[in-house]
């Protein structure tokens, strides 16, 4: 690619001292932040060609990524695609969102097993849940399939289903009472399925709560 021109002058920006516009033939060019002055090495008089201009804007998208995949891991825990999913949300391109991706993965900042980890065990301490439900929750946060099963067999191994569901069904009791009992069986059903528990289990828990149903 040709020679666009020649950088005339890298001036601080008045609303952010740490950006700086570059001016090209004693044109505006572009902003870019501090960091990718720094790392390309960027000085007044310096020769950009057309393919030094591409990477330079690219630089400055990948800083401007990782800025906003940084502030979104403040807030908690993400997997790696739904990271992945935001940072195209704001329109980054696919080449710097994965570049960002994998500094993030390097540095420790991501990952996906310990992420999914935590969820898991974050679920199972707060809420009553059955196994389907909490697969799926792993599933929405973007973690993939290998990740998720290993989680599930690792952490899950003496979960019982049985007690989460006669415990979440214990909560779920005052707002049946007064219904008539088939009425309430068909809630409980309806309540416990949407929380992810199989029908072996909740057909087992409604008959140990609900017994006068099948009289």
């Amino acid at each position: 690619m040709g020679e666009v021109g020649k950088i005339t002058a890298i001036e601080p920006q008045k609303t952010n001292p740490h950006r700086y516009s570059i001016f090209i033939d004693g044109e505006f060019a572009l902003g870019v932040a501090e960091e990718v002055i720094m790392n390309l090495g960027l000085q007044p008089h310096q020769p950009v060609s057309e393919a030094k201009l591409e990477q330079i804007t690219f630089e400055e998208q990948v800083h401007e990524a990782q800025k906003a995949a940084l502030r979104l891991l403040e807030y908690r825990p993400r997997s790696r695609e739904e990271l992945r999913r935001r940072l195209r949300q704001k329109n980054f391109p696919a080449t710097a969102t994965q570049r960002v991706l994998d500094r993030l993965e390097e540095l420790g900042l991501v990952d996906d097993a310990n992420f999914a980890q935590q969820l898991v065990q974050s679920l199972t301490r707060r809420q009553n849940l059955g196994k389907r439900a909490i697969l799926d929750k792993l599933r929405r946060a973007g973690v993939s399939h290998d990740v998720a099963d290993a989680t599930m067999a690792r952490e899950l191994a003496d979960y019982d289903e049985v007690s989460r569901a006669q415990q979440a069904t214990e909560k779920y009791l005052s707002r049946l009472a007064g219904l008539p009992p088939e009425k309430q069986r068909r809630r409980l059903q309806a309540y416990l399925h949407r929380r992810g528990f199989p029908y072996s289990v909740i057909d087992q828990v409604r008959k140990s709560v609900l017994s006068d149903c099948e009289e």
